[in-house]
């Protein structure tokens, strides 16, 4: 995934993350998969404010089939909060389909800092 600065991922940021489950190039059809979800590895990360350290973590998410599944895809829509730290993030999609777990690729993006986050970036003027 790559961002441009019209769409860049921020924190504390509404996002949707939409994936497509393929074998060998090709889309399958997810729509008897008995569990969809996308687990994310959270960055470790440093609060440079507080000095508060915060471990790297796997969290794993329910998601939603999209067009019913047929066509391989599933979304996740990130709750307020949830990407709660800058830094190189890694995704990666998991389905189970007749007991059989498929991933995905891993898939590394980027969650940007807001300028309130970054502490000695704003001056006030007034």
């Amino acid at each position: 995934m790559s961002t441009t600065e019209a769409n860049e991922i921020h924190v504390n940021g509404r996002t949707t993350f939409q994936d497509t489950i393929t074998d060998d190039g090709t889309a399958i059809d997810i729509s008897s998969a008995t569990k969809f979800q996308i687990h994310f590895l959270k960055p470790k990360w440093r609060n440079k404010a507080t000095g508060e350290e915060f471990p790297a973590e796997v969290v794993k998410v329910t998601s939603s089939l999209v067009g019913g599944g047929t066509g391989g895809i599933h979304e996740y829509d990130a709750a307020e909060g949830f990407l709660d730290r800058p830094g190189k993030w890694r995704r990666q999609s998991w389905v189970t389909i007749s007991g059989k777990d498929w991933p995905s690729n891993v898939i590394e993006f980027e969650v940007h800092p807001n300028l309130e986050d970054e502490p000695g970036v704003l001056i006030s003027t007034g």
